[in-house]
């Protein structure tokens, strides 16, 4: 009886078996999958502004010492957009040495935070300069995935908007003694994110043989095209707010506050 019980499974396999080779030489079971769009960036996001004009090095008798960017206000560094958000803080620490070295004035740094500048640091500092970025990022879905290209696919629409903050202090004291503000307006872009086309129901780890009437979903995300949206919007928008730091960083308005950094040294007996 056992044996006869064996061979009928082994014929019901066989059989199953014929049906689905049939069924899968009729039906095609999934698209055909095109390659992934690939990114410009390549996770290397970087920002250039090249200044206008040029003085000769040390002309002004400044030293202002830079310190690197932060983020107030949003949490840009905490997310998917963590890389995009960091290569901006780091052009825009070189790019703030390019303008004040074009301008003729000394640059130290950038150092990580005031905090953690040395005394003889801060006291061979006129000023220190700290940029503060509170850019907001907004995304919207555009409608349901769309199964197509052998992948499900979502348009996404990215919107950036927010301001930039540039502040100047007496480095020993930490007094603040001169803020400007630079609206960055908003700017938006269209991006799609493409996820695996997998059978609903299935789950990790376990194999699950395809058949004709199968239903797919979207599994894992293999290409986020909301992340170059938001540094293709940022690399719109860098020129502008460079330009303007360039414009609120004027030497006769920066030798006055050099002065007010002195009395501020003055009073508080530094």
């Amino acid at each position: 009886m056992r044996n006869r019980a064996y061979s009928l499974n082994i014929v019901v396999l066989f059989l199953t078996l014929g049906v689905f080779i049939i069924f899968n030489s009729c039906v095609p079971l999934t698209a055909e999958r095109k390659p992934l769009p690939v990114s410009p960036w390549k996770d290397k996001f970087f920002y250039q502004y090249e200044p206008p004009e040029k003085r000769p090095a040390g002309s002004v008798r400044v030293t202002l010492a830079i310190v690197s960017p932060a983020f107030g206000g949003n949490k840009m560094l905490d997310n998917i957009y963590s890389k995009v958000a960091s290569g901006l803080a780091r052009s825009m620490a070189i790019d703030l040495d390019k303008i004040i070295i074009s301008k003729g004035m000394t640059v130290t740094g950038p150092f990580e935070s005031l905090d953690l500048m040395t005394y003889p640091d801060k006291k061979n500092a006129d000023l220190s300069l700290t940029p503060e970025f509170f850019i907001n990022v907004q995304t919207r879905q555009m409608g349901h995935w769309e199964d197509r290209d052998g992948w499900f696919i979502q348009a996404w629409d990215v919107r950036i908007d927010g301001w930039v903050v540039l502040i100047l202090r007496e480095p020993l004291s930490s007094e603040k003694i001169w803020i400007r503000k630079i609206e960055v307006g908003e700017k938006s872009e269209r991006a799609e994110v493409y996820a695996e086309r997998v059978l609903a129901g299935s789950k990790p780890g376990v194999v699950v043989l395809p058949v004709p009437w199968a239903q797919y979903q979207p599994g894992n995300i293999q290409y986020d095209g909301r992340v170059d949206a938001v540094a293709n919007v940022i690399k719109k928008m860098y020129p502008e707010i460079m330009q303007t730091a360039w414009r609120y960083l004027d030497i006769n308005e920066i030798l006055i506050l050099k002065e007010k950094a002195e009395e501020i040294r003055k009073l508080k007996r530094y």
